[in-house]
């Protein structure tokens, strides 16, 4: 099994090397870590980022003394840790190959060696009945990204792989800001590929594309536009002793297939 996490995992870590809770200087607190990162049902590594949440001290390349469980479906595991380096510092993730089921809820406890601790309790959507369709792919403009029986989406991708010099390199672009939810009870969301691709990866040769979904529940921070990087910034619900955000997800993946000359209103270039 890979110990690489798949979309979200993969993009909380970027986004989590560059996450700073502001801190009042003057307020006593009793809050012991800052906790960053999700819950993934598709992923095969589960990733969250403990920092011990201190004023003064700054960040350390040594191991965090802290022991961080995941509860549920009636077991526990202790997460092992890896300490990363990132242009901001170094990151301490938390990591365990455990399986993280759909519609379960968990709990996740960060521990100190002086007792005190910081938990949170993550919800992850039972996606029974939830159905992701790519409409109009490679024939359509735009293409249209339509969600029926899902609560709440965490975030909607469009990802595009390109021949950079003989390597790949990905572009990302989140549409979760531009959700609308229809009379039937759907989710859509419309792409344009060429609009995308032009502004990202103008000259470069497309080798693959596809659109993610990740769904989530009520408990997600319900600001329009709020992207799964930008949500790193949000408070969990009902976190105890600690700062920061974990949540819950599951991921869908589809076949993205860039119809010819699909921009967006407005960003046609001349010529196109």
């Amino acid at each position: 099994m890979s110990r690489l996490a798949p979309w979200l995992a993969w993009v909380a870590l970027l986004a989590v090397a560059g996450c700073e809770v502001p801190l009042d200087p003057i307020a006593p607190s009793d809050i012991a870590f800052s906790l960053s990162g999700y819950l993934d049902a598709t992923a095969d590594t589960q990733w969250v980022r403990v920092e011990p949440f201190e004023r003064s001290t700054a960040a350390s390349a040594d191991p965090v003394d802290a022991a961080v469980t995941l509860s549920g479906l009636g077991g526990s595991v202790t997460l092992a840790q890896e300490v990363r380096p990132f242009v901001t510092g170094p990151a301490h993730l938390f990591w365990t190959t455990s399986p993280v089921a759909p519609g379960q809820t968990y709990q996740l406890v960060a521990r100190a060696p002086d007792g005190r601790t910081a938990s949170v309790t993550v919800p992850v959507p039972d996606t029974t009945g939830v159905e992701v369709d790519v409409v109009g792919n490679g024939r359509d403009c735009p293409v249209v990204v339509s969600v029926r029986g899902a609560e709440r989406l965490a975030d909607v991708q469009a990802r595009y792989t390109f021949d950079a010099r003989g390597r790949a390199q990905e572009t990302i672009v989140s549409y979760v800001g531009k959700v609308t939810g229809r009379v039937d009870g759907s989710l859509q969301v419309s792409i344009y590929p060429s609009t995308d691709i032009g502004s990202a990866s103008p000259g470069r040769g497309l080798q693959r594309a596809e659109v993610r979904v990740a769904i989530t529940t009520p408990s997600w921070p319900a600001t329009v536009g709020l992207t799964v990087e930008d949500v790193l910034f949000a408070q969990s619900p009902g976190l105890e002793g600690g700062v920061g955000f974990v949540g819950g997800v599951v991921t869908r993946r589809s076949e993205l297939v860039p119809p010819g000359r699909c921009f967006a209103p407005g960003t046609r270039p001349e010529g196109a």
